[in-house]
């Protein structure tokens, strides 16, 4: 079909305005769907001249817009409408063509980084200073030490290091940074164990849900 056959049936059906609904990321357009609208803003019925119609806009539309689906770990992908319009030209009759507008947000995933202090009891704190050099972990996983040096783990120390695994994980959980948007339930963190006094220097990484307008090139 040409773009004048397919300008034919958008006047006999009176189309005002056709609408594309989508979205994309991850690498790939995802769901896409099609409606017609009459100059009244009313949704048209499906039949075989409005499939036929959506049948040619869905196939040149990717010729006449720009989507943007490759996903980098950054940017997510976007999501929006595009607008279809009939444009005619009062002082040039034959200038009349279909028009394609895009209205879309973007997707991104912002990393926010924290340091942060857990505060401990004396002996979690001189444990941490004098048998672990580094702690890490994140959402769904045990808290994981890293020994600096090789000892026999005692009773006690085993329960103080218990104790000390069930507060960070408790806080890392429940910590919200500043200024975010839309967390975003996956996080990390990670400690050198270096102390404030008896506060655990804690350096968390939120991810942030962020939209912004999609360019449309």
């Amino acid at each position: 079909m040409s773009e004048q056959e397919a300008i034919k049936l958008w006047k006999k059906l009176g189309v005002g305005l056709a609408i594309m609904h989508f979205s994309c990321g991850g690498d790939s357009m995802n769901d896409t769907e099609w409606e017609l609208q009459d100059v009244d803003g009313d949704e048209i019925d499906d039949n075989i001249d409005s499939s036929e119609l959506i049948g040619y806009l869905d196939s040149i539309v990717y010729n006449r817009v720009s989507f943007y689906e490759a996903s980098d770990g950054h940017y997510m992908g976007e999501f929006g409408t595009v607008d279809v319009e009939l444009v005619e030209d009062s002082e040039h009759i034959d200038d009349i063509y279909l028009s394609f507008c895009k209205n879309a947000k973007s997707e991104w995933e912002e990393s926010i980084l924290s340091e942060t202090e857990l505060v401990l009891t004396e002996d979690e704190a001189n444990y941490i200073k004098e048998f672990v050099s580094d702690i890490n972990g994140g959402e769904d996983e045990f808290t994981n030490f890293n020994y600096k040096k090789d000892f026999i783990k005692t009773d006690e120390m085993d329960a103080l290091e218990q104790s000390i695994a069930t507060k960070v994980d408790g806080f890392t959980s429940v910590f919200q940074p500043e200024d975010s948007n839309d967390l975003r339930e996956f996080y990390t963190y990670e400690s050198d164990c270096e102390f404030n006094g008896n506060s655990l220097i804690i350096n968390m990484t939120n991810f942030d849900y962020v939209t912004t307008d999609s360019e449309d090139y």
